[in-house]
């Protein structure tokens, strides 16, 4: 037996992960212990993501009475359309340049 499968035996799912949590906290290597934090999807640019918080921020406004509702609906149209343009173009991408390489997928 592993010396983790000792550690573990006998007790209930909670405590197992705690346990776990513990031992490996420190690790690079353990992905799903990592803070993801900050990180941003593969197809989020810099415009875009200027965009969607221009959008949000019109939200707030039309919400609040201080926008018109064809401003904030031009807005948010363009940036469904900005996601949309930006995924597509990242599968684009990942489709040619799959047959030469398959690490562009790690």
């Amino acid at each position: 037996m592993i010396p983790q499968e000792t550690a573990l035996e006998g007790k209930a799912a909670q405590e197992s992960w705690v346990i776990f949590k513990h031992t490996y906290s420190g690790h690079k290597n353990c992905p799903f212990l990592s803070n993801r934090h900050g990180r941003r999807q593969a197809w989020m640019n810099m415009e875009l993501l200027t965009e969607l918080r221009h959008g949000k921020e019109t939200y707030r406004l039309w919400k609040g009475g201080h926008a018109a509702w064809k401003e904030y609906k031009n807005i948010a149209h363009s940036c469904r359309n900005g996601v949309r343009k930006a995924k597509a173009q990242l599968e684009l991408m990942l489709a040619k340049k799959v047959k030469g390489s398959t690490k562009v997928f790690s």
